[in-house]
């Protein structure tokens, strides 16, 4: 039987994609200004939605993460660290500014660390069971917002943002087997869908 592509899910993520390069776009003029309102929401939804997109197509493969995942995390850290230690030289920097450090995500890699992260945990949140599922995304939206208000959390292996965009993750993972928003959202009540998915 052949797995039908879901165009619905490409074209969020197209959306998604354009949206993460032009709010990065605005950043990049300052923090002041009208684009600056734009910039504000966009950084609001774009990441929990990709990482709801990203549980709705997950599936639980190790060798994923340390035979593909994890070698090119390795690749790219090191290539942002180079990349950095050519910076400091040329401004006339030390070098002793610049640490080789595996253990904290430069720039945009912590989302590749977060879902190596999210596919090792699958086994341990991977439940038929309504009231289960129920209960570990009460957990991970209590450990989302006690993360959110605690200080002096730094960087190591993007933690903080992983345990904060966990329930995102979960949501996705559990609507592609019980389909909450398409049969009580798009078939039911598609009104009322509508408005949700906005808000």
């Amino acid at each position: 039987m052949e797995n039908k592509r879901n165009y619905h899910f490409d074209n969020i993520k197209a959306i998604l994609i354009f949206l993460v390069v032009f709010g990065h776009v605005l950043s990049n003029l300052g923090a002041h200004g009208d684009h600056y309102v734009f910039y504000q929401i966009i950084f609001t939804f774009h990441m929990p939605a990709f990482l709801f997109v990203s549980g709705y197509f997950m599936k639980y493969n190790p060798k994923k993460v340390f035979a593909k995942l994890f070698p090119l995390y390795v690749l790219f850290q090191t290539i942002q660290t180079v990349e950095r230690l050519f910076i400091v030289w040329a401004q006339g920097d030390r070098w002793q500014n610049v640490r080789i450090d595996l253990f904290t995500p430069r720039w945009t890699l912590w989302y590749l660390v977060v879902l190596m992260m999210y596919q090792l945990l699958i086994p341990l949140i991977d439940t038929k069971s309504k009231k289960h599922q129920l209960g570990f995304l009460l957990l991970a939206a209590c450990l989302g917002l006690a993360i959110g208000v605690t200080e002096d959390t730094d960087n190591f292996m993007a933690l903080s943002r992983a345990i904060a965009f966990f329930p995102f993750f979960l949501l996705g993972y559990y609507e592609r087997n019980n389909h909450y928003m398409i049969s009580y959202g798009k078939n039911s009540y598609p009104v009322i869908a509508k408005v949700v998915s906005a808000v």
